[in-house]
């Protein structure tokens, strides 16, 4: 009886630790894929002229919302037309615009097409 409670109690644990091991390796390759599918994902957009970007709120007067594009911070004067939350990541397409900054810290522009980026 022993023998049988001993033998049960080690193939118990021989196939806990090979779950382990599967599922170890089943979560690295679902990260790679996921890192490959947000590359295709990043040079879709960006040839389709979408640039990643980041919306925040701005406490200061003029400017409610700025658009940070790389290190540049930038003011969506339109940005009511669409509908995102702030603050969020976004896909944005824009046009610069001449015309007076309506806050000191950004530059005007017009967005043409935002997207939620879902990374």
């Amino acid at each position: 009886m022993a023998f049988l409670s001993k033998a049960f109690v080690i193939a118990s644990f021989m196939i806990l630790v090979n779950s382990c091991k599967t599922t170890n390796s089943s979560n690295s390759e679902s990260v790679e894929k996921s890192s490959t599918e947000s590359k295709s994902v990043i040079k879709v957009m960006m040839s389709q002229g979408f640039q990643e970007a980041q919306l925040q709120v701005n406490t200061s007067e003029g400017c409610p919302v700025f658009l940070i594009v790389g290190d540049e911070q930038l003011d969506p004067i339109n940005i009511q037309d669409f509908s995102m939350k702030v603050p969020s990541k976004v896909w944005v397409k824009f046009g610069r615009l001449r015309m007076n900054n309506r806050c000191d810290e950004a530059n005007p522009v017009k967005v043409e097409a935002i997207e939620k980026n879902k990374k």
